[in-house]
């Protein structure tokens, strides 16, 4: 009789074990996995005058549970040019890169494309963050009063290929 609920008790523990595992698996299959990265954006001023510099915020997070390397540039002082913006007007129009954002990205035809540079691997623990910051104004034209939705887009973070979208935040220009 005490062999039997030894048995009883180890299939229980597997049974429970298992049944505790199952959401998890479920969810990862359903495609719903949660991403290893997310990027936060913030406009440091939501509303600005035509002319003034704006500047995101962006933070980078890890939400894997385990330490992650990222690769950053820290001779890039106006943007990492692993980041693209999507800037589009109330219309859906969306705003061309300047000068300097198409030379940052490696297009036009400048051949002084500054895109390049060092990169390191900078190591992010579970649920900790990298903060950088973007300098909008610099690499897309933003010359017409009007109201604005961004996003950034990064790119195979961790080697995957897969991009990574930030929140969507809307500026205001006014004259």
């Amino acid at each position: 009789m005490r062999r039997r609920t030894g048995i009883r008790a180890m299939l229980l523990a597997g049974l429970i074990t298992l049944l505790s595992a199952a959401p998890n698996i479920l969810w990862a299959q359903s495609g719903n996995q949660r991403p290893p990265f997310t990027i936060a954006i913030h406009l440091r001023q939501p509303t600005v005058n035509l002319g003034t510099h704006v500047v995101l915020d962006v933070r980078l997070i890890n939400n894997s549970t385990m330490t992650k390397e990222v690769k950053v540039r820290p001779g890039v002082t106006f943007a990492d040019p692993d980041y693209t913006a999507i800037v589009s007007d109330e219309s859906g129009k969306v705003m061309p890169e300047t000068p300097r954002g198409e030379r940052l990205h490696g297009h036009g035809d400048d051949p002084r494309a500054i895109g390049g540079g060092s990169q390191f691997e900078v190591p992010i623990e579970p649920g900790g963050h990298i903060d950088q910051e973007y300098k909008l104004s610099f690499l897309y034209k933003l010359g017409v009063p009007n109201t604005y939705s961004i996003q950034l887009i990064r790119s195979d973070l961790i080697g995957n290929g897969e991009e990574v979208k930030s929140n969507t935040v809307r500026l205001t220009i006014i004259p």
